[in-house]
């Protein structure tokens, strides 16, 4: 029973990779330009910075 169902499972595997075409995959333009998406194009937004107006620059710069 055991052999049975193993010889059974790679006939049917087998048999699926013969009858299945070569590739699924679809085909790819050759004009690479053409494949372009245009530009996202960003609107200007009303945010305001979070920066205060009156910071003293530093004395002392951190090391790298």
């Amino acid at each position: 029973m055991r052999k049975l169902l193993i010889s059974f499972i790679v006939a049917t595997t087998a048999l699926s990779i013969v009858v299945a075409p070569a590739s699924f995959a679809e085909a790819k333009a050759k004009n690479a330009k053409a494949q372009k998406t245009p530009a996202i194009k960003c609107k200007p937004t009303k945010a305001a910075g979070h920066a205060p107006a009156n910071v003293a620059p530093a004395d002392k710069l951190p090391k790298r």
